[in-house]
C-alpha cells in the first residue's frame, strides 16, 4: 500500500497536479527528522508519503518506525562513507573494464572465447591492497601463470603423443577436434591431479604469500589440461593455450593500472595512519583504567581476598564485592579495561603488517624507512607498559581467586583497630594510585600528541578537531589531584613536559615513605596505636603476609614509569627529525636490498642466534643426543645419501601434501568429466571447469573453515544470479547498458568485500559468479558458432540457475574430501597448535629466566651496551620467541572461531577450556616479557635533572608556587625517612643499597626453585601431554607466589625496608615478584584445564584396613603411622564400608 501511494505521488507530481492528504501540522515529526530525509532523497513526493505514513496510527503506537524509516538510519547502518564509496567505485573498475575490453573486435581476435577466465582473474587479483602488497602479489601471479603455461606445455606434448593413432571420430565430435582418444585423456587426466596436488600443497606450506599465486595457475592449467584431450595436434593446443594467457595477461595489465594509478594507496599511508590511531588510543587506554581504580576506591574490598571478614563486614561498603565476583559497575569497567586493549592489541598488529609492506615499495615522503622502524618500535615500547598498568584488574581477579583461603586466615586474627589502620592505607594507596594514573596519562597523551604534530603524522587542523570532538573524560578528577594545563602547541613544550615527569618520578619516590606513617595518622587515637603502627612501618610485608596493595601500588609506579620514558623517547625522536632537517622537504624513499631479496625468499630467514640455552660455557659438557629415536646419525656416504628417501616419505605424508591430494580429488571428480568419452561433449559446453575453480578457491584444510563460509557462498552466488538477470534484462540486452549496469552492481558486491572481511572468500565467488554470467553471455551472443556453445547459448536466466547449482556441487565436494578419508578438524590441529603453543612458552620462560639471573648478578647494566655481548644475543632469542608465540596465539584465537561451524560428533568440543588455557597463555607471555621490560635500562628511570624552563612574568606566581610545594614534599620526604631510621650520608646510603642488591643476588640465585628452573620443566610437561594426548604425570605442582619475598623475610625482614624505595632496583625487584606471581597463579589455572582435558595418572593405592592390619594399610600407603591417626577420625565413616568388603587394592 505504501509503494501503491508513493507512485501516485510520484505521477501526481509529475504531472503538476496537487493533492492535499488532510495532515495535520502537529502530527507530522519533527523538522529535525525531514532534514536528512530531503538531503537524502530530495523528492517532495516521497516527502508527503514520509509525512503520510508518519501521520498513520501505527507512527503513533510505534515511535520507533520513524528511525527504520529515516533514510539516514539506513545510511548509518551500512557505515558508507565517502572513502568507502570511493573504494568501491575503484573496485568495480577492474572486472568492469575486462568484460568492457572483450567486446573490442581487436581484443576478441587475440582472446578467443576465452574472457570468462579474464573476468574471473580480474576479480580474484585485488586492487584494493595496498601498492607495495598488490606489486607483490602480482608480479607472483605473472610467474604463477607463465610457470602454468610451461607446465601446460609438457602436458599438451605428452597428451598430443599418446594419443598419435588412438582418436575415433563419431558425429557428435566438435569440427575443431579430431576424434577421442583414451590414452590422451589419460595422461591429461595424470597431469591435472599432480598439478594441483602440488599447487595446492605449495600453497598450504606458504598461505600468505602463495595464495593468490596458487589461483592464477590453478586456473590456467585447469581450463588448458581439461581441454588437452580433444587436441590432435600440438599447434591446436598451443593456440588455445596463447589465447588463454593472452587474457589472463590483459587482466593483470588492467588491474595493475586500476591499483597504481586510480586512487593510489600506499602500505606506508596506511602505515602512519595507524600509526595515528595507536597513539590516540594510548589515551583511551590509560583512562578506562584509571576509571578501573577509581571505582575501587568505593569497592576496596576487590582488593583483600574474599572481602574482610564477617564480624566486619558492616563496616565496608554496601557495594561491597561478594566471594570472586566483581561488582557489576566494577565488572562492566573491567570489560570495557579489557576490550580498549584488545582494540590496541589489534591496531599494534596491522601497524606491524603494514610496515613490512610499506618497506617494499617506492614511495615520497619526509620519514624514511629506517624512521619508519623506529616509530614502529617505539609504539611498541608503549604496548608492554600498558598491557602491564592493564592487567591490574585480572590481578586482582587472580589473588582473589588464589589466595582467599589463606588471606582470610590472617584477617580472622587481627583486631578491629588492625583492620581500620590497613583500610586507611588501602585507601590512600588506592587514591593516589588512581590520582597517578590520571597525571601518568595525561602527560602520555599530551606528549604522544606533540609527537604527531611534529612528525606531521597528524595536522593541526585534525588536531583541533581532535580536542574538539574528544568525548570528556569518563573518571571525573579527583579533588586532589594536580590540573595539569601542558598544552603540544606551546612553544617550550619539551621543557615543560621534562619538568612536570621530573617531579612526578621525585612525588612517587617520596609516596611510600608517606604511606608507612598514615595508619598512625588516620586510625583511632589512642595509646595502643602507636605501639600498632610500628607493624606498618615496613609497608612491603606484615608477617607471613604479603601486602599485595603495596606490591601493587609500586608495580603500577614502575609500570608509569616506563610509559613516561618511553613517551619522552618518542619526543626527543621527534624534535631529532625537526634538527637534522629530515621534516622541512619531501624525497624519494626506494626500498632497501634485503626487503627486495625476501620479495623471492619464501622462506623466512632467521638471523643467526644462538639456542636456547644461550650461554656458550654452559653448552661445552651437554651430551648431544640423536633427535631421532630409531636411527643414529649418519656415519658413511650410503646413510647420508639415502637420508633423501626419509626427507621424500616426510614430505608426501605431511599435512601440506594431504591437503593437495584432497584439493586434488575433489577437483577431479569433476574433471574426470573432461576425460571419459561419454561425458567430454558435455563437460566444456556445460563450463563445468567453473565447478573445479570454485573448489580451488574455496577449500580449506580443515573442516571448520570449510563450512564457515558454505552458506555464504551458496547466499552469496545466489544474489549475483539475481543481479545478473537485473543487468541483463532491465535495458533489453543492450550491450552499453549492460556494461553500464554491471558496473554498478560490482559496486554493491564490493560492499561487502570491503566491510565484511570475514566473509571475504565468499564475496570474491559472488563477484565473479556475476562477471562470469555477463562475460559468457556477451562473448557467445557475439560468436561465429553460437550453437557449439552448449548451456550458455540458452536464455540467461537458465544459465544463472545453473551456476548456483554449480556453486551447491561444489560446496558439497567441498564438505566429503574435507571429511573423507579421514576428516582434519580445527580442534584436532587447535590441539596441536596449544601443546606446540606451551612449549614455546616454556622456551620463552627460559631465556627469561637466564636473562633474570644474569640481572641478580649484576652483569645486566653494562651488557646491552655492547652488541656483541652474550645479553644482546639473548635479547634476539627473547625477541624470535616472542613473535613466534603472538602469531601461535593469534592462529589459536582463529581455530577456536571455526570449530564453533564443526559438528559435534561424539559429544561436543570443550571449546571454553581451550580459550581460557589461551587466555591463560597470553597472560603468561606478557608478565614475562614484561620482567624482561623491567631490568632493562634502570638508570633511565631515575628522575631527569630539573630543566630550567623559560617564564614569563605571569607564570612566576605559579612557578613559585610550585617550588614550595616540592621544597615541602622534599622536607616531608626526609622527615620520614629520618623517621624510619634512614642513613644520613650519602656513601653509607650507597653502600647499604649495593648491599642490599648484593644480598637480594645471594637470595634468588642460592633458592632452590630459582636454580632449578622447574616452571620450564611443568611447561615441557604440559606441552607433552596436550600434544601426545596423555594423561599427565602425578603430583605436578604450580610454582607459588611472592617467592623470593618470603624467603627473603625469613632470612632477613630488613631486605624489605621502605628505605629502599629510592633505588630503582628495589622497585624492579618487587615488579618482578609481582610478574612472577602473577606466572605462577596462571599456571595454577593452567594445570587445572590441562587436567581437565588429558586427565591425571593415579599412583594412589587405597588399600581395605582391618582392625589387624591397619597399621600395616598405613605403611603401605606411604603415611607414618602418627599421621595416620590423626586421620581415622575423618575415616570412620568409610572404614566400616572397608571392613564389609574385605581386603583390596586398586591403582
Amino acid at each position: 500500500m505504501v509503494y501503491i501511494v508513493a507512485a501516485r505521488l510520484t505521477i501526481a507530481e509529475g504531472l503538476g497536479i496537487e493533492i492535499h492528504l488532510g495532515l495535520k501540522q502537529q502530527q507530522w515529526p519533527s523538522q529535525r527528522l525531514l532534514k536528512p530525509w530531503r538531503q537524502n532523497v530530495g523528492s517532495q513526493s516521497a516527502l508527503m508519503l514520509y509525512k503520510f505514513y508518519c501521520s498513520s496510527p501505527s507512527y503513533n503506537n510505534n515511535p520507533s518506525c520513524s528511525r527504520r524509516l529515516n533514510p539516514t538510519t539506513w545510511w548509518s547502518s551500512l557505515d558508507l562513507d565517502g572513502h568507502t564509496l570511493l573504494l568501491m567505485m575503484k573496485a568495480a573498475l577492474t572486472p568492469t573494464i575486462v568484460v568492457a575490453l572483450a567486446r573490442i573486435p581487436a581484443v576478441s581476435h587475440v582472446t578467443d572465447a576465452t574472457n570468462d577466465a579474464a573476468a574471473l582473474v580480474a576479480v580474484t587479483s585485488h586492487v584494493l591492497m595496498p601498492r607495495g602488497k598488490f606489486v607483490k602479489v602480482m608480479l607472483f601471479n605473472v610467474l604463477a601463470v607463465c610457470l602454468g603455461a610451461c607446465v601446460a606445455c609438457m602436458a599438451l606434448v605428452s597428451a598430443t603423443r599418446a594419443g598419435k593413432g588412438d582418436r575415433r571420430v563419431d558425429a557428435t565430435t566438435p569440427k575443431t577436434q579430431k576424434g577421442y582418444s583414451s590414452d590422451a585423456n589419460t595422461v591429461s587426466a595424470v597431469w591435472l591431479i599432480v598439478v594441483i596436488w602440488l599447487a595446492n600443497a605449495m600453497r598450504s606450506w606458504r598461505p600468505i604469500e602463495l595464495q593468490s599465486p596458487v589461483i592464477a595457475f590453478s586456473i590456467f592449467t585447469c581450463f588448458n589440461i581439461t581441454q588437452y584431450g580433444g587436441f590432435e595436434t600440438f599447434e591446436a593446443g598451443v593456440e588455445y593455450m596463447l589465447s588463454l594467457l593472452r587474457s589472463m595477461l590483459i587482466a593483470f595489465a588492467v588491474a595493475s593500472v586500476v591499483s597504481l594509478f586510480i586512487l593510489p594507496m600506499t602500505s606506508r599511508t596506511f602505515f602512519l595512519k595507524d600509526a595515528r590511531d595507536y597513539s590516540l588510543k594510548v589515551q583511551a587506554v590509560l583512562q578506562q583504567q584509571s576509571g578501573f581504580v577509581r571505582m575501587t576506591v568505593e569497592n576496596p574490598a576487590v582488593w583483600f581476598a574474599d572481602g574482610l571478614p564477617r564480624r566486619f563486614q558492616p563496616i565496608q561498603s554496601s557495594e561491597a564485592v561478594d566471594g570472586t565476583d566483581f561488582s557489576t559497575k566494577l565488572e562492566e569497567s573491567k570489560q570495557k579495561v579489557h576490550l580498549e586493549m584488545s582494540s590496541l592489541g589489534s591496531l599494534f598488529s596491522k601497524l606491524q603488517v603494514d610496515l613490512l609492506y610499506s618497506k617494499q615499495e617506492f614511495a615520497i615522503g619526509k620519514l624514511s624507512t629506517e624512521d619508519a622502524v623506529r616509530i614502529e618500535e617505539l609504539l611498541g615500547s608503549l604496548l608492554l607498559p600498558l598491557s602491564g598498568i592493564s592487567m591490574l584488574p585480572r590481578m586482582l581477579d587472580m589473588h582473589i581467586k588464589n589466595e582467599r583461603n589463606y588471606q582470610m586466615k590472617v584477617l580472622e586474627r587481627d583486631s578491629e583497630e588492625e583492620i581500620l589502620q590497613k583500610q586507611a592505607e588501602l585507601h590512600k594507596a588506592i587514591t593516589t594510585l588512581q590520582k597517578h594514573l590520571s597525571e601518568t596519562a595525561t602527560l602520555a597523551a599530551t606528549g604522544i600528541q606533540y609527537f604527531l604534530l611534529v612528525t606531521k603524522l597528524m595536522s593541526r587542523r585534525h588536531f583541533f578537531k581532535y580536542r574538539e570532538s574528544e568525548p570528556p573524560a569518563t573518571v571525573p578528577k579527583d579533588e586532589e589531584s594536580r590540573d595539569i594545563d601542558l598544552d603540544p602547541l606551546e612553544p617550550y613544550f619539551v621543557v615543560r613536559f621534562e619538568r612536570l615527569m621530573h617531579e612526578t618520578f621525585c612525588r612517587r619516590r617520596h609516596f611510600p615513605g608517606q604511606l608507612a606513617s598514615l595508619a598512625f595518622n588516620d586510625a583511632r587515637e589512642g595509646s595502643n596505636n602507636r605501639a600498632s603502627s610500628k607493624k606498618t612501618r615496613e609497608i612491603i610485608t606484615s608477617g607471613p603476609q604479603i601486602r599485595l596493595e603495596f606490591f601493587l601500588v609500586l608495580y603500577m609506579g614502575h609500570m608509569q614509569d616506563i610509559l613516561l620514558h618511553t613517551t619522552h623517547e618518542l619526543i626527543k625522536f621527534a624534535d631529532s627529525k625537526v634538527a637534522d632537517g629530515t621534516m622541512t622537504s619531501y624525497r624519494a624513499v626506494f626500498p632497501t636490498d634485503t626487503s627486495l631479496k625476501r620479495w623471492f625468499s619464501l622462506v623466512q630467514e632467521e638471523p643467526s642466534e644462538p639456542s636456547d640455552s644461550t650461554p656458550d660455557e654452559n653448552q661445552g659438557g651437554e651430551e648431544v643426543h640423536p633427535q631421532d629415536s630409531e636411527h643414529m646419525p649418519p656415519a658413511n656416504l650410503w646413510e647420508k645419501s639415502s637420508h633423501i628417501f626419509r626427507l621424500i616419505r616426510r614430505v608426501i605424508i605431511s599435512e601440506h601434501s594431504l591437503f593437495g591430494f584432497r584439493v586434488a580429488a575433489a577437483s577431479f571428480c569433476v574433471g574426470i568429466l573432461a576425460f571419459l568419452e561419454r561425458t567430454s561433449s558435455f563437460f566444456i559446453p556445460r563450463r563445468l571447469v567453473w565447478v573445479m575453480i570454485l573448489i580451488v578457491i574455496g577449500m580449506n584444510p580443515t573442516t571448520g573453515e570449510t563450512c564457515v563460509g558454505l552458506m555464504s557462498r551458496i547466499i552469496g552466488s545466489t544474489i549475483s544470479v539475481f543481479l545478473s538477470l537485473i543487468v541483463w534484462y532491465t535495458v533489453d540486452e543492450n550491450t552499453a547498458g549492460i556494461i553500464i549496469l554491471l558496473y554498478f552492481a560490482n559496486m554493491f558486491e564490493y560492499w561487502f568485500y570491503i566491510k565484511r572481511p570475514q566473509v571475504l572468500d565468499s564475496s570474491v565467488i559472488a563477484i565473479a559468479t556475476l562477471n562470469e554470467i555477463i562475460a559468457t553471455k556477451l562473448e557467445v551472443r557475439e560468436a561465429e558458432n553460437p550453437e557449439l556453445a552448449g548451456l550458455a547459448n540458452r536464455p540467461t536466466w537458465v544459465f544463472a540457475l545453473h551456476k548456483i547449482l554449480a556453486v551447491g556441487v561444489a560446496c558439497g565436494l567441498m564438505i566429503f574430501w574435507t571429511i573423507f578419508p579421514f576428516t582434519i578438524t580445527a580442534k584436532h590441529k587447535m590441539r596441536r597448535m596449544l601443546g606446540e603453543s606451551i612449549f614455546v612458552l616454556a622456551e620463552f620462560y627460559s631465556a627469561t629466566h637466564t636473562n633474570s639471573a644474569l640481572w641478580f648478578s649484576g652483569g645486566l647494566r653494562d651488557g646491552l651496551r655492547d652488541p656483541q655481548a652474550l645479553l644482546r644475543q639473548l635479547e634476539r632469542v627473547i625477541r624470535r620467541l616472542f613473535r613466534k608465540e603472538m602469531v601461535l596465539l593469534d592462529e589459536l584465537r582463529e581455530y577456536s572461531h571455526f570449530s564453533k561451524f564443526e559438528p559435534a560428533i561424539g559429544g561436543k568440543f570443550p571449546r571454553r577450556i581451550y580459550d581460557d588455557i589461551i587466555l591463560e597463555v597470553q597472560c603468561s607471555l606478557t608478565a614475562m616479557a614484561l620482567m624482561v621490560k623491567t631490568t632493562q635500562s634502570l638508570e633511565k628511570l631515575l628522575p631527569l635533572p630539573l630543566p630550567q624552563e623559560p617564564t614569563t612574568s605571569a607564570e612566576q606566581t605559579t612557578n613559585h608556587e610550585q617550588k614550595i610545594e616540592q621544597q615541602t614534599e622534599q622536607d616531608e620526604g626526609r622527615k620520614e625517612s629520618l623517621r624510619l631510621g634512614e642513613p644520613k650520608d650519602k656513601a653509607e646510603k650507597k653502600r647499604q643499597e649495593k648491599e642490599w642488591f648484593t644480598q637480594l643476588g645471594k637470595v634468588a640465585l642460592e633458592t632452590v626453585d630459582f636454580k632449578s628452573a622447574r616452571l620450564a620443566s611443568f611447561l615441557s610437561h604440559l606441552s607433552a601431554s596436550v600434544t601426545n594426548k596423555l594423561p599427565l604425570p602425578p603430583y605436578l605442582s604450580a610454582p607459588s607466589s611472592f617467592p623470593l619475598s618470603r624467603r627473603m623475610q625469613k632470612m632477613n625482614k630488613n631486605l624489605l625496608h621502605v628505605r629502599y624505595l629510592e633505588d630503582p632496583a628495589f622497585t624492579a625487584f618487587i615488579t618482578l615478584e609481582v610478574l612472577r606471581s602473577i606466572v605462577a597463579w596462571c599456571m595454577r589455572d593452567l594445570l587445572s584445564n590441562v587436567k581437565k582435558l588429558v586427565g591425571e595418572l593415579n599412583f594412589e593405592y587405597h588399600i581395605s584396613r582391618t582392625e589387624s592390619h591397619g597399621e600395616a594399610a598405613s605403611l603401605v600407603a606411604g603415611g607414618p603411622a602418627e599421621e595416620s591417626e590423626e586421620k581415622e577420625s575423618d575415616e570412620d565413616s568409610s572404614s566400616s564400608t572397608d571392613e564389609s568388603q574385605g581386603k583390596s587394592m586398586t591403582c
